[in-house]
């Protein structure tokens, strides 16, 4: 739906309002990435009459955040011009993987997931250091070793 003054149909203004809308696990990690550019958002519809459905995909069936998830993208969109009512669906037929994201998005995660492994491992070297005992002189060692007569 366009208004009359020429602005962007409706679809158009709620998918940039949804751009602002952090995945709460991302703020989590550090990565602070939006539903957008994740490729959680599915299908955004827009009626004539100002009903918007925005149907979200979650990366696990029993995701923590879909309470937080549902009110941030309900304010988000009732927030965009032209709205009249907002129905937020969550995909149960298919979740998100990472391949729907943005490829500068895939970088990052990756980039991520690789500076979490490297410091996983530096944790486990650290640990298996501080539990080896350091090396304990042998006993006898020093003293002089005559052969028995």
């Amino acid at each position: 739906m366009s208004s009359p003054d020429g602005e962007q149909p409706l679809r158009e203004r709620v998918e940039q309002a949804l751009g602002a809308v952090l995945d709460p696990c991302s703020v989590f990690n550090g990565t602070r990435f939006n539903l957008v550019e994740l490729g959680m958002v599915q299908r955004i519809t827009a009626a004539d009459d100002g009903r918007v459905t925005v149907r979200l995909l979650l990366d696990d069936p029993i995701c923590l955040y879909v309470a937080e998830i549902h009110a941030r993208v309900r304010d988000a969109v009732l927030a965009v011009s032209g709205v009249a009512e907002a129905d937020i669906e969550f995909s149960g037929d298919e979740i998100w993987t990472m391949d729907r994201a943005s490829e500068p998005v895939r970088a990052t995660m990756l980039e991520r997931r690789e500076q979490l492994r490297q410091r996983a491992l530096m944790r486990r070297r650290s640990a298996a250091d501080a539990a080896t005992p350091a090396s304990a002189p042998l006993a006898g060692a020093g003293r002089a070793h005559t052969a028995p007569r």
